[in-house]
């Protein structure tokens, strides 16, 4: 999955996973928490602790660039479709034969 479609994939949506086809999302919990620090920044800004605009500026730069990089490597992607076992062992079992056959 690319960082883009992760980063826009949120904790109540889905997606396709490119190797299995079943649905995944991210976890909700590492998800909220991943956003922190925006969370934070707008908590400061609207009880004025910070009312020098420069410093709003540069701290929602690097707030967001936290958070993203929080959400894209800490944040995991979790099953999402309920279905049979048997029909999730079958898909994750073409998933790995698809990654061991080469192209011809």
């Amino acid at each position: 999955m690319s960082a883009l479609r992760k980063l826009i994939l949120g904790p109540t949506a889905q997606t396709p996973c490119r190797h299995c086809g079943l649905a995944v999302g991210v976890a909700v919990g590492p998800a909220l928490i991943a956003l922190a620090p925006c969370m934070a920044l707008v908590v400061f800004v609207l009880m004025e602790w910070m009312r020098d605009p420069a410093l709003m500026v540069a701290s929602a730069v690097a707030s967001i660039a936290v958070a993203c990089a929080l959400y894209l490597f800490w944040v995991p992607l979790v099953r999402r479709q309920v279905t049979h076992r048997a029909a999730v062992e079958a898909a994750l079992r073409a998933a790995s034969g698809a990654k061991h056959q080469s192209p011809d």
